[in-house]
């Protein structure tokens, strides 16, 4: 009888994750070295405090925007609202950043525009495992469409 019992009830072992556990979100998301590199300090209250972009660029967002100077070129970041949410019901996870104002001149050309950075995708059942789809939108400060481009499907992990 009680073998009946456990094969109905199933096998539980310490490994397996209820449906309704909660991930504990906040913390520092990373994805693998590469191209793709980015990572990510989520905090309590849906902000983000830190980010290291694609190209490597460290940027603290409580500072309010960024400036690199060269002896022939200018970079300037305006950071607007960079906020993070999680719907537990889906499990989905999504970061926004906004740079409001991006600047850059280079020799004899410049370029002013908004970039719009978005991640959205499930985090496994652990809390330990995020796979966002990136989408990355330029918003031009002159008439011309946006340029909207697929960055792919990314796998973080959870380091902090």
């Amino acid at each position: 009888m009680l073998v009946s019992l456990m094969l109905l009830a199933g096998c539980q072992t310490d490994q397996q994750i209820p449906d309704t556990a909660k991930p504990a979100i906040p913390g520092v998301w990373e994805s693998p070295a590469g191209l793709k590199h980015w990572k990510f300090t989520l905090l309590e209250d849906g902000r983000l405090s830190e980010i290291i972009r694609a190209d490597k660029q460290r940027m603290v967002l409580e500072e309010g925007g960024l400036e690199f100077k060269g002896p022939d070129y200018l970079l300037q970041y305006i950071f607007g609202p960079c906020r993070w949410s999680y719907d537990e019901l889906t499990r989905e996870l999504k970061i926004s950043i906004v740079v409001e104002d991006f600047y850059v001149k280079a020799a004899k050309s410049e370029l002013q525009c908004m970039l719009i950075d978005e991640f959205k995708g499930p985090v496994s059942k652990d809390g330990l495992v995020w796979m966002p789809k990136w989408t990355a939108t330029i918003r031009y400060n002159v008439p011309a469409p946006d340029n909207v481009a697929d960055g792919g499907t990314l796998v973080f992990k959870k380091v902090q």
